[in-house]
């Protein structure tokens, strides 16, 4: 697979139960469609991306790529990052 794919829908989270995703509030929350099977859906958010609507670059059909972050804990999380 190639790790990369496009923005199906999305929102902005300003209010998260998460304890750890407190601490980046507000951020993208995104639904990713996968290039390779646009059947395939992965929920996820898009950190270093900004949150206003009026200038977020964060649009259905927004080309992404698949980053790995790695937690406090050392687990590998599959993040995304807009592409040009």
């Amino acid at each position: 697979m190639s790790g990369r794919g496009k923005v199906h829908g999305y929102c902005v989270s300003y209010d998260s139960r998460v304890m750890i995703l407190q601490e980046i509030q507000p951020f993208n929350l995104v639904v990713i469609e996968l290039d390779e099977d646009p059947d395939i859906k992965m929920l996820s958010h898009l950190p270093g991306t900004p949150t206003s609507y009026d200038k977020n670059e964060v649009k259905s059909g927004t080309p992404v790529q698949v980053v790995f972050e790695t937690t406090y804990n050392g687990q590998k999380v599959a993040e995304w990052q807009v592409v040009a």
